[in-house]
């Protein structure tokens, strides 16, 4: 072969990589179950990449003596997290190793530990008693953690103004891969996904 066809090849090969994984991210912002999810925003702004938001998952921090499955979780473990509808946005109900099987409403994302610490946590008692009791916390990361916005509206996720919610519309699909379709704002989209 040509040094020519070699670098043909090559480059179709590239752009053949290159369509499969947006073919894959589309299929998934498709096809997906839609759930939504709340979050706290980090960091809005990175010099070399433009506007960006990083954000903390409400279910990225798991108390795992209040959710069924797996609690002897250690960092670096793929888990399953299966989630419920909730008000406003969907909560985490279980977490294990390996996907189970059959969940209420089958919906499940796939993350992976990032650390594990023994604490001390706030159990609520009868009347206005609260206990301190040692618990386990998880930290779950989906990666759907970074979100790319448009020039100048990454400060204004980063800091939302008084009463304003925001929440994040995801697309699972049937692995547990999780694609972010939108930013909403009080239930509005602010921002919505498309292949352009």
């Amino acid at each position: 072969m040509t040094r020519g066809g070699r670098l043909l090849t090559l480059a179709l090969a590239q752009t053949a990589v290159l369509a499969g994984l947006i073919g894959f991210r589309q299929w998934t912002l498709e096809t997906g179950t839609p759930v939504v999810l709340s979050i706290r925003p980090v960091d809005p702004r990175s010099l070399f990449q433009g506007d960006y938001v990083e954000f903390s998952y409400d279910i990225g921090n798991l108390r795992l003596d209040r959710l069924v499955g797996d609690d002897d979780l250690e960092r670096g473990e793929t888990v399953y997290v299966d989630i419920q509808p909730g008000r406003p946005a969907w909560q985490a109900t279980g977490v294990w190793r390996r996907r189970p099987a059959a969940t209420p409403t089958g919906v499940v994302l796939r993350g992976q530990v990032r650390w594990v610490a023994e604490q001390q946590c706030e159990e609520s008692g009868s009347g206005e008693s609260a206990a301190i009791v040692p618990c386990r916390i998880a930290g779950i990361r989906y990666g759907i953690e970074d979100y790319f916005v448009p020039e100048g509206t990454g400060a204004a996720l980063e800091r939302p103004e008084e009463g304003e919610r925001i929440d994040i519309r995801v697309a699972v699909n049937r692995a547990g891969t999780p694609a972010i379709s939108a930013i909403l704002v009080n239930g509005e989209v602010r921002h919505q996904e498309g292949l352009f």
